[in-house]
């Protein structure tokens, strides 16, 4: 009963458009005149499509994140091994990690060093998928690192099949590779942005600021991956309603403690 109604409500009020910011004026000239049940269960179809959203998101960008640390790993051997072949001084390189790695580039190796891209890349992917399989053994494998190996492997993959008779693979090539990531993930986290705007949009539209607009703030206060997104990536919208229902909240506590007081008391 409760999943062909789950199913209904989600095709009569195109949750998916809703938060493509394409919602009919039907849908939600309906979802004004539905009754608090309905109310509920379109709210929650809302919350369940939006944290969908922002859980991908906020895993690739962890992914993006893995895969550029492992890669200025990569470098940084690269260019110490080189050094060490040339019999020059030993120093490092410096590594250059980014905040927002969705517009960091990967600082160039070593001139000399992307000759030796392969057999690192190839030792890179043996670690990495050791370290995959013994996590999953021990069932400590989550799925944020799950998605994060998983994205790093495929993008080695694909740097070594770059290989080619007369066509060595250079740090270069795994660069570009790595920049058609970051670009992948902010066509997603962009994605993501306007499906939380919208659904914020929906709900004024069709509720203004009562209980669904906190049904809504409730759910990504309370949602593990909402949270790391807005924090990460903000969201007007949120911060409005949330502050406004807080303000709510401290006036309705101090109006109950007021009521308390016994005025009429004699002294």
């Amino acid at each position: 009963m409760y999943y062909d109604l789950f199913t209904k409500y989600r095709a009569d009020y195109q949750v998916d458009r809703l938060l493509e910011g394409k919602a009919d004026p039907a849908v939600i000239e309906r979802a004004r005149a539905a009754g608090f049940d309905e109310r509920v269960s379109l709210m929650g179809l809302v919350s369940d499509a939006l944290g969908g959203r922002l859980r991908e998101a906020v895993l690739e960008e962890r992914a993006v994140e893995f895969a550029h640390e492992t890669l200025v790993r990569m470098r940084d051997e690269i260019a110490a091994a080189s050094a060490s072949g040339a019999g020059a001084a030993a120093g490092g390189v410096g590594v250059d990690t980014a905040a927002d790695v969705a517009t960091d580039v990967l600082p160039d190796a070593a001139p000399d060093a992307t000759d030796g891209v392969l057999p690192f890349l190839r030792q890179e992917v043996s670690a990495l998928q050791a370290r995959l399989d013994a996590e999953r053994k021990a069932g400590l494998l989550s799925d944020e690192g799950y998605v994060a190996y998983e994205r790093t492997l495929a993008l080695a993959d694909r740097a070594l099949r770059l290989e080619a008779p007369g066509r060595s693979v250079e740090f270069d090539d795994v660069k570009a590779l790595f920049a058609e990531m970051a670009d992948d993930l902010d066509a997603r986290i962009e994605h993501a942005s306007a499906a939380l705007d919208n659904a914020f949009r929906f709900v004024e539209e069709a509720f203004g600021s009562g209980q669904e607009m906190l049904l809504l703030v409730t759910d990504l206060s309370a949602s593990r991956y909402g949270m790391a997104f807005i924090n990460d990536h903000g969201c007007e919208r949120y911060f409005a309603h949330n502050d406004a229902l807080l303000f709510h909240e401290r006036g309705a506590d101090l109006a109950e403690r007021i009521n308390r007081l016994d005025l009429s008391a004699e002294e």
